[in-house]
């Protein structure tokens, strides 16, 4: 969509025609949540008659399951995600509801799909819905929940490399230790030192190789298991740095327009469509990334930075300090990086140095002149010279 303005002409047009019913007044929330009018989205949600539709087996749609996934997706964009999450559960239960519906009528699996009309075929929603539970639950702390939903998610969208990238994020999150259990087992201070050598001028603190050991899963089974383990982990960010097109290798293309609409199944498309542009060049490309919406070449690169980062995060866990080392270096070579992930990669090579015994050229990386911010955006110099 190049055109807000377009777009409410065009709704103003289905409102007059097919009046207040509720598909219109779905589309009309739709626009107000991409303005960032979210109150009144909701508002225009609650007013549609959802018993005047047709009916899933005439149309193909599921509108209470719409409904509900909906009031999911705008209450994630205004960061209530408790509130997000239970509404994707009314939306399951809608969606469960409707397929046991269609599959009653046959109890031979090979006649399932006999005597349904064919719009019928697509009714089924529950991969977009648990992808939906899976960002939302990553997002109020409970990364193993939203690693069983988005597991799922993946044997259908295995092509969406930001859903690699959050199946890692779920995988980090679970074996990384909470103050609670911090404070339970072994401190923190003691988990990093491991020993005092010295007295006086000449006392020396020793670190531990590895401070914190990922034990959670580290039972000898096979990393291909689909498990949150930091083995698993490194496995999705491989997929999602090889699922990651040719041309985000280069750096002198020009950015392309923004594209995020609220579809059936999308949580990600929370940014603000308004800075969409009316330009057409060659270089407003998006690129798909189902249930989600497209990546544009901006999103592609920060995306890109994201994987790295997490990438050189697990390297260091599992021990392996020259691949940290590798994925450190590219990060750092990245022509759009935020000042936080500058600030972690030079983190994260010293610590690969350190621990490879590269004292000095680890000191480097650790000079504070080389990060002058820890902004999580880009400045607007860096997207310039993009």
């Amino acid at each position: 969509m190049k055109s807000l303005k377009a777009c409410k002409r065009e709704i103003k047009s289905v409102m007059n025609t097919a009046g207040n019913s509720a598909p219109s007044l779905f589309l009309k929330s739709n626009f107000e949540y991409l303005r960032g009018n979210y109150r009144k989205a909701v508002k225009l949600l609650n007013s549609s008659n959802i018993a005047e539709h047709p009916g899933f087996m005439k149309t193909g749609e599921c509108l209470r399951c719409m409904f509900w996934n909906n009031l999911g997706c705008i209450h994630f964009a205004m960061s209530k995600h408790n509130l997000g999450i239970f509404y994707f559960k009314k939306a399951l239960q809608e969606n469960d509801n409707v397929c046991a519906q269609l599959s009653a009528g046959s109890t031979d699996p090979g006649k399932k799909f006999s005597g349904r009309p064919m719009c019928t075929l697509l009714t089924n929603k529950r991969y977009e819905l648990l992808y939906n539970c899976g960002i939302q639950l990553l997002h109020i702390g409970r990364p193993l929940a939203a690693f069983e939903c988005l597991i799922e998610a993946v044997q259908v969208y295995h092509a969406n490399p930001r859903l690699w990238l959050r199946l890692a994020e779920c995988c980090i999150a679970a074996n990384k230790g909470t103050s609670e259990q911090e404070t339970k087992g072994l401190p923190s201070k003691k988990g990093i030192v491991q020993s005092i050598v010295g007295q006086g001028y000449h006392r020396k603190i020793v670190l531990a190789s590895q401070s914190i050991q990922n034990t959670v899963y580290n039972d000898g089974q096979s990393s291909a298991i689909p498990v949150a383990s930091m083995e698993f982990a490194a496995i999705c960010l491989r997929n999602a740095l090889l699922l990651l097109p040719e041309e985000q290798q280069d750096p002198k293309q020009e950015n392309g327009a923004k594209n995020s609409n609220q579809l059936g199944g999308n949580t990600e498309s929370s940014e603000s469509s308004e800075t969409c542009s009316s330009k057409s060049h060659d270089g407003d490309k998006f690129i798909p990334a189902p249930p989600s919406s497209p990546l544009r070449k901006q999103e592609l690169e920060n995306l890109k930075c994201s994987i790295l980062a997490c990438s050189a995060y697990v390297a260091l866990a599992l021990g392996d300090n020259l691949m940290a080392l590798n994925h450190a270096d590219k990060l750092l070579q990245q022509p759009k990086l935020s000042g936080s992930l500058k600030f972690l990669g030079h983190l994260y090579a010293a610590e690969a140095l350190i621990s490879l015994d590269r004292i000095s050229d680890a000191i480097t990386h650790l000079n504070p002149e080389n990060v002058t911010d820890v902004s999580l955006g880009i400045s607007s110099n860096e997207q310039d010279q993009g």
